[in-house]
């Protein structure tokens, strides 16, 4: 079992001892080209389905477990699927203010041996993306300055998105959660996570 989480958590490990300081450019705008959400929220904090949340803060469906704001942190796309258009926009809410975050995209998911439910506990939240045997990518770190978010869009013409069409890719974003409600030796947590299927 020790080896096991050892193997679960290592990948995660190493990106956050990548992460360079937060830019100054977290908060989002204020509103999205469209107004239609593309994709489909999943592993969210609500335990309905997926795995319990790590100290019993349990949020709302589509939402990451509670974190130090008092509820769970919010990704959701908006935009349309075509890689041709390059219109996706990326928005992740009710993170804690002035923290560092970043979003991840991923091939693959995260199940809880042994009843093989979605998420694993990490932290004050449920890691869900960057599975073994998954390609997984990171995209810029963030602060989510006084707003508590943060915002990509082009993700393809600026920040280089390896995405093909036709395959199943999830989206995740990590952030500092100093103050969560689990224990205080814990200081990350996620936001729910997104799928998506992009056309050319």
């Amino acid at each position: 079992m020790i080896e096991i989480l050892l193997r679960i958590a290592a990948p995660f490990v190493a990106l956050l001892g990548s992460v360079t300081s937060p830019q100054p450019s977290g908060t989002a705008p204020a509103s999205a080209p469209t107004t239609s959400l593309v994709g489909n929220p999943l592993c969210d904090g609500n335990a309905a389905t997926d795995t319990p949340c790590p100290c019993n803060n349990t949020s709302v469906p589509g939402e990451g477990c509670i974190n130090g704001t008092g509820v769970g942190a919010l990704l959701q796309i908006t935009g349309s699927d075509d890689i041709s258009n390059d219109d996706q926009w990326v928005d992740t809410v009710q993170m804690p203010t002035n923290v560092w975050a970043y979003t991840v995209y991923s091939t693959g998911l995260y199940y809880h041996p042994p009843f093989n439910t979605l998420g694993y506990p990490y932290g004050h939240g449920l890691r869900c993306t960057l599975a073994g045997g998954g390609i997984t990518h990171r995209l810029p770190t963030m602060n989510t300055g006084a707003s508590g978010s943060i915002h990509y869009e082009k993700l393809f013409s600026l920040h280089n998105a390896q995405i093909a069409p036709g395959v199943k890719v999830y989206f995740q974003t990590a952030f500092r959660d100093g103050n969560g409600p689990c224990s205080t030796n814990e200081t990350t947590n996620f936001s729910n996570a997104w799928e998506m299927i992009f056309v050319p």
